[in-house]
């Protein structure tokens, strides 16, 4: 199964520490997944950047990640997902397709529909 992340958005950074997560997770934005591996792969690298940014600014408060497998990743201030910093939401692949010209055209399903990449 592959995934895509199709939107990455960053709420109003709340200070310094915020704006510095959004600039990171920016970069994402229309990132393929190709295994639930790769999944995995990026919540770690996402809580490892979210850990370091904690450290770097202690007197703020503690920033965590959620995650709703395979759907959606949240940073989240200290735990309250009504305070949330950035959000990745997450489509599932559901096939690839090729043209005539064997040219590689991708598609998805988003809220029941497919879409092409």
């Amino acid at each position: 199964m592959m995934y895509l992340i199709h939107e990455v958005e960053t709420l109003t950074p709340i200070n310094n520490k915020a704006k510095d997560i959004c600039k990171f997770c920016k970069d994402y934005k229309g990132c393929l997944l190709t295994s639930e591996k790769d999944f995995d792969d990026l919540v770690e690298t996402i809580k490892s950047v979210v850990r370091h940014a904690n450290g770097l600014y202690p007197k703020t408060k503690p920033f965590s990640v959620t995650t709703n497998r395979m759907s959606c990743i949240h940073v989240v201030v200290n735990g309250n997902s009504d305070q949330q910093v950035v959000r990745f939401y997450i489509a599932t692949i559901t096939g690839v397709y090729r043209n005539g010209l064997n040219m590689p055209i991708r598609y998805f399903m988003l809220n029941g529909k497919e879409v092409q990449l």
